[in-house]
């Protein structure tokens, strides 16, 4: 058993349409109550309090349609479950890349950082050493900054 969260590999798009796939009817029953909720309130506006009530009445219905739709699916998906090696196995691969992909961004971060430090040339330029120490640079004179002297948030 790992103590390590499982991690989510899925867009909020791939999660939506998976959903949408597992239960469809759910979807549709929200946007079904939504729908009658708008026209009720526009009946409301126009002062049409028969249709207002009848449109609330079809919002009730829609609500309840959509959760018998969520609870039959989820009975439904409960006893039908697919195949989990399959997602772990996809999940494992994307995981693996991302980490690949993120180790050369690092790796070319570091490179540009020593670079800027003066402590290795950047790729492809040759470092010419100083000749005399003249011509070596400077070091700085300046202390770093104090707890006192920076004013953040934290030191008040």
């Amino acid at each position: 058993m790992s103590l390590q969260p499982a991690v989510s590999t899925e867009t909020y798009r791939e999660k939506a349409l998976r959903k949408f796939k597992q239960q469809p009817l759910v979807p549709v029953g929200a946007a079904a109550t939504t729908v009658a909720l708008v026209i009720a309130m526009t009946k409301m506006r126009k002062g049409q309090s028969q249709s207002f009530n009848n449109w609330l009445r079809v919002r009730i219905v829609a609500q309840g349609l959509t959760i018998a739709a969520v609870v039959a699916g989820t009975y439904a998906y409960g006893t039908a479950r697919p195949q989990p090696e399959l997602d772990i196995a996809a999940a494992q691969e994307k995981v693996l890349q991302e980490r690949a992909a993120f180790e050369d961004r690092l790796r070319a971060a570091e490179e540009v950082t020593r670079a800027e430090a003066g402590l290795v040339p950047p790729s492809g330029v040759p470092r010419a050493s100083p000749q005399s120490p003249a011509e070596a640079p400077l070091p700085t004179t300046e202390s770093p900054p104090t707890a006192k002297a920076s004013r953040s948030w934290w030191s008040w």
